[in-house]
């Protein structure tokens, strides 16, 4: 069997964000409206799924008090400051001289994933942002 694809994430797969960056961004939203908690909690938030969920259940406030504010804080001046690229992104240009299509998939709203993308120097075939606020279902839908 011949590839001629590779798909990759974006966040925690070829971009490392520091975990500062989000206890600052969940952190400055929890502060606004008088609550705290604990690393994990923002670690759960971040990397499991039904975040609405945990924002009511764990953090005590409604999704739509939250996000808008979320928005806000996430700037990108800020995920800057805490990405950079993994050290073995070199291999992409491998894959790429190898004739291989590369891919990325990601739930960054565009806004986020560009100036990511740019930490790794290389043109993609395709990006997804699979992010629900463009309409698309976010992963790991099948579609």
């Amino acid at each position: 069997m011949k590839y001629t694809t590779a798909l990759f994430d974006l966040d925690g797969t070829l971009i490392y964000t520091d975990a500062e960056h989000r206890q600052i961004i969940v952190g400055q939203v929890l502060d606004i409206y008088g609550k705290t908690t604990s690393d994990e909690l923002i670690d759960k938030f971040w990397f499991e799924r039904n975040r609405n969920e945990i924002i009511t259940n764990d953090f005590g406030l409604k999704p739509s008090e939250f996000w808008p504010l979320f928005e806000i804080l996430n700037t990108v001046e800020l995920r800057e400051k805490y990405s950079s690229a993994y050290e073995d992104v070199w291999v992409l240009n491998e894959l790429k001289s190898k004739g291989l299509k590369l891919g990325i998939v990601t739930m960054a709203p565009k806004r986020i994933s560009d100036p990511e993308m740019a930490l790794l120097n290389l043109e993609f075939d395709a990006i997804v942002n699979a992010n629900s606020a463009y309409g698309i279902k976010p992963k790991p839908d099948p579609q």
